[in-house]
């Protein structure tokens, strides 16, 4: 079985390309004008807690989707479509519905070369309860 970290990512990577967004896994270079608009996925950063006395396990695993676009007249109404589409279709989804939330989206605008690029931050958080010591299972 796939760690379940694995399987986030395969299903957020399959929703990006369901709504037609050229997707990265964890970039860390310069992207160039021709890979643009694009989102990049990263999970950050795990939780876990005892949830119950059942033994229960609550394991959250929050996750960026970071959709970047050239600056360009009308872009603000073309962004929100595609962040409502990607939000639409991550939280409707048959392994994630129910169980992902949406949390913050967080705008920037920088200058990348002589091109202004606009980067909308969209956080989520995935939990899904586990027995302890249970191995991943599938999401």
């Amino acid at each position: 079985m796939e760690h379940i970290r694995t399987q986030l990512s395969n299903v957020i990577l399959e929703v990006l390309k369901k709504v037609n967004i050229r997707s990265f896994y964890s970039l860390y270079r310069a992207l160039n004008e021709k890979e643009l608009p694009c989102a990049i996925v990263e999970i950050p950063k795990f939780d876990s807690e005892i949830a119950s006395v059942n033994s229960l396990v609550r394991k959250e695993f929050y996750f960026v989707v970071e959709f970047i676009v050239q600056m360009s007249d009308g872009i603000d109404s073309k962004v929100d479509e595609i962040l409502v589409k990607i939000e639409k279709e991550l939280l409707t989804h048959s392994k994630l519905s129910g169980r992902c939330s949406h949390l913050s989206t967080k705008f920037s605008i920088r200058e990348e070369g002589n091109q202004p690029i606009l980067s909308a931050k969209c956080d989520y958080v995935f939990t899904i309860f586990t027995k302890h010591n249970e191995p991943d299972t599938e999401i």
